[in-house]
């Protein structure tokens, strides 16, 4: 276990914490330290998913949940073009993005529809 994970027993759950605050909380653990080891501690702390960055110069503790995770929903074109791709060449690794995906997150919306396919380098030839 990392010293800096030690701080996690002292913090209370509902309370919102600045990087002031998270460092002085580290400085008690250990005093002889630089501040960019506390600043890393940090860093180390969010990365682990110990800590949850709110936003500017404000952490809480993670509340355990896992984020939903996004799954696109494809139009019936990419859904044929995926099929083909992966009955003809199983083995390729393949990415299918279409722009109108991100109308779920914009104020102006795509209005016509682009299918990118991205192949390995190898078998992009084949694959188009």
């Amino acid at each position: 276990m990392q010293w800096y994970k030690e701080v996690l027993d002292r913090m209370d759950n509902k309370k919102i914490y600045g990087h002031k605050e998270l460092i002085d909380e580290l400085k008690m653990l250990k005093t002889d330290l630089s501040e960019s080891t506390y600043h890393w501690a940090i860093s180390g702390l969010v990365r682990d998913g110990a800590l949850t960055r709110l936003g500017y110069d404000s952490y809480s503790l993670s509340s355990g949940i896992p984020k939903n995770e996004y799954v696109p929903v494809y139009s019936d074109t990419a859904e044929r073009l995926i099929r083909l791709i992966s009955e003809k060449y199983p083995y390729v690794q393949f990415t299918v993005f279409e722009t109108v995906l991100m109308n779920e997150f914009l104020n102006h919306l795509i209005a016509q529809n682009t299918v990118f396919i991205q192949a390995e380098k190898e078998s992009s030839i084949y694959v188009f």
